[in-house]
């Protein structure tokens, strides 16, 4: 067949991750594999090209851009596509508002990777429940996710299907003494650290205030504790402010961005998850996988 995912962009995230996956699998199996981003390519559209997939981006704006519409229904009428994967809400809404000026029929199906926004009156969520009268089947990431989405009437029971996340088991090795001492020299983080912490990005939602809160007062009883949290984000400077507020800056490690999560997670000790809202996460799988 001939795919496109439509996603928000490529950066580094466990959606991101899945589509990413989701889609070499494809090409490996003899689909024709494209892949379109409403935003920016992101991080891993460079993993995709070099395996000989098309990515496309459209650069979108703030609101309701035309110019991202045109963009995506040239794509479709290009590569002749069959059948349309769309990525959460935005990117299932811009797909259907493409394809009633263009496309006929074409069937696009939707994964919810998320438990949705937590005001119900959110606008994309809005969209997204218009959207879902012209999808043809919304899968989400786990029971919980469609039982909420059942429930709320937004997915009706007979388009909604659970397609449980997956990681590729091989890309984790067990966290063992070697690997630990490799993944610390990698960070800078002493040897004998007892490294606790999470990988995501530094969003609210990911709640990672909550996590350092709960461990600067643990510092006098473990001296050598750190915080080690891997991806980038807009709260690692307020993060930083908060750690030498509780007196503990030396206590926080920023890991940053980092292309090279499987080889840097024998480096914890401890995962630990304080989000307020995850649909099935990859980051706790691939923690999962290392032994953590």
């Amino acid at each position: 067949m001939r795919l496109l995912h439509v996603v928000e962009s490529l950066d580094r995230g466990g959606l991101e991750r899945v589509v990413c996956d989701l889609a070499l699998a494809q090409s490996r199996a003899g689909h024709k594999v494209e892949v379109f981003c409403l935003f920016e390519p992101g991080a891993f559209a460079a993993e995709l090209t070099a395996a000989g997939l098309g990515v496309h981006a459209a650069g979108k704006t703030r609101g309701l851009d035309l110019k991202t519409l045109r963009h995506l229904r040239r794509v479709v009428r290009q590569g002749g596509h069959e059948l349309l994967h769309t990525h959460n809400p935005v990117a299932n809404y811009y797909a259907c508002l493409a394809e009633l000026s263009s496309w006929g029929r074409l069937p696009i199906v939707n994964t919810r990777h998320n438990m949705g926004a937590r005001n119900p009156a959110d606008r994309r969520e809005k969209l997204f429940r218009w959207s879902v009268h012209r999808t043809a089947r919304v899968a989400m990431v786990s029971p919980q996710v469609s039982a909420k989405f059942v429930a709320s009437g937004i997915v009706p029971q007979a388009k909604a299907a659970v397609v449980m996340n997956g990681i590729p088991v091989e890309r984790y090795a067990p966290a063992d003494a070697a690997r630990r001492q490799e993944a610390r020299a990698r960070l800078g983080i002493a040897a004998d650290a007892l490294v606790v912490g999470s990988v995501g990005r530094l969003v609210g939602v990911k709640n990672h205030a909550l996590l350092l809160e709960a461990l600067a007062p643990l510092r006098a009883q473990w001296p050598s504790l750190t915080m080690l949290l891997v991806g980038g984000g807009e709260l690692a400077a307020a993060l930083r402010d908060q750690a030498r507020a509780l007196g503990v800056p030396d206590m926080l490690v920023l890991a940053g961005e980092r292309p090279d999560v499987p080889a840097l997670l024998p480096a914890f000790d401890v995962f630990a998850m304080p989000s307020l809202s995850e649909g099935h996460s990859i980051a706790l799988l691939e923690a999962a996988c290392t032994g953590l």
